[in-house]
């Protein structure tokens, strides 16, 4: 009895420890990605007050066009470090080089398809050498900042995020004025990708010294251990990143597409209303990336921290979606009275009931990604894009920015429900297994 116990006892301190950084790190993300929404609504107040609607709308699809690609593969390749790099023992740094590579490879061929795209598709901006070089060049950038948060969150260094993603928040938003009749038309964008840049140069090299500074000290490796981990980053970006090109991407992109369908006035008011209840989504996410983190590295646990995530996502979201329902009308007449006549308030609403639903597929599929589970996740993305780009063109002609929030919290439904008869069903056949064992 003795050894039972004293065996025990380190393994359960051992979890409580494990318990503890997921908090910690949960708590790091949650808190950076509060900050970049709520400094994000007042950047999006600045330029409600500073453009039109009709002007506004412009630069918010060029700015979904080269954020919607950069963010796929700055996921992609991160969702890649976040399952690789936690577990990864003296092959750190040859995992984070081939990730930046991967991302500016990557993040360049989707730029120059998007740049090509927005000139082509979008009147206002139709032939402008400027507007496309803005996209193409904003794909790079902001991919580059935007997979900086899962390398510092692999490594250990999660508590840097809200400096770094405020600092950054800060800066756009006391750029945005001054940009404001400059920039070849293109304030929106300038004010985005300058701080951008800086937080880039500035952590990059840090990313790849803290890589450095982990696999010092390793025992010696077998040999083709950098190329087994590299091929290995290689097989997960291409999984990965075909997954968030169908949830993140298609979600990033519906400004542009909006815009497209419905002309700027109605792509304004739903970017603008989506910057407002992404900050919903954020907080999901950030729990769902810290459950990738520390369920990869200790997956027996993983099904128990799960369950902690879900809920603890369902009391944060459900509370700010019932906020941001009940302050949609002071906020947008704040920002533009203008938004109010365009149904703002309306879009809002939904957007922020459509968050509350999908936290149940965010955190299903954080503990598929814990689980390196990538086939069930593909597929119910597939349905999800395919569901709203299905119905997205015909809501939209009919009911504008009201019809695509309306399409987005259908495809999200349609997402958690897979996510939930999934569960299920695996629950049913464990159980089914056990008992026949």
């Amino acid at each position: 009895m003795s050894v039972q116990v004293s065996q025990a006892l380190p393994a359960q301190a051992l979890a409580d420890g494990s318990t503890r950084r997921l908090y910690r790190d949960a708590a790091s993300l949650a808190s950076s990605s509060m900050l970049t929404a709520v400094l994000g609504i007042a950047f999006w107040a600045v330029a409600a007050h500073t453009m039109p609607p009709s002007k506004l709308g412009v630069q918010t699809a060029l700015l979904s066009a080269f954020t919607a690609p950069a963010i796929v593969v700055a996921s992609g390749v991160g969702d890649a470090f976040t399952s690789l790099l936690p577990a990864a023992i003296g092959t750190r740094l040859p995992i984070v080089r081939r990730g930046y590579r991967l991302a500016l490879a990557m993040s360049a061929l989707g730029g120059l398809v998007v740049a090509v795209t927005a000139m082509v598709v979008l009147p206002e901006v139709r032939g402008s050498i400027a507007a496309g070089a803005a996209v193409l060049i904003g794909t790079v950038i902001w991919a580059l900042f935007t997979v900086q948060d899962s390398a510092l969150t692999s490594l250990g260094r999660a508590h840097w995020l809200p400096f770094e993603n405020a600092g950054v928040s800060i800066a756009k938003i006391g750029l945005l004025p001054g940009l404001a009749a400059e920039a070849h038309g293109l304030p929106l964008l300038v004010a985005t990708l300058i701080p951008a840049v800086a937080a880039v140069a500035v952590i990059a090299p840090r990313v790849h010294a803290f890589a450095r500074s982990a696999d010092a000290g390793t025992p010696h490796l077998p040999a083709g251990a950098s190329a087994l981990a590299v091929r290995q980053l290689n097989a997960l970006t291409r999984r990965t990143t075909a997954s968030v090109a169908l949830t993140l991407g298609t979600l990033t992109l519906l400004p542009f597409v909006v815009t497209a369908v419905a002309g700027p006035a109605q792509g304004a008011v739903f970017a603008l209303c989506l910057s407002v209840t992404q900050s919903l989504d954020f907080v999901a996410a950030a729990l769902g990336v810290s459950l990738v983190v520390h369920g990869s590295a200790r997956r027996a646990e993983a099904a128990h921290m799960a369950r902690i995530v879900l809920l603890r996502s369902v009391v944060i979201v459900g509370a700010g979606a019932l906020v941001l329902m009940l302050i949609a009308a002071p906020v947008l007449r704040a920002m533009n009275p203008a938004y109010i006549a365009l149904r703002g308030v309306e879009v809002i609403t939904i957007l922020a009931a459509a968050s509350l639903v999908r936290t149940v597929f965010v955190t299903w599929s954080a503990l598929q990604r814990a689980r390196r589970a990538y086939r069930p996740i593909l597929v119910l993305n597939s349905l999800g894009a395919l569901t709203l780009y299905a119905i997205l063109p015909i809501f939209c002609s009919h009911w504008g920015a009201v019809g695509a929030a309306s399409a987005l919290a259908v495809a999200q439904g349609v997402l958690s429900l897979g996510a939930a008869v999934h569960t299920f069903a695996a629950t049913r056949g464990r159980r089914n297994l056990m008992q026949g064992g």
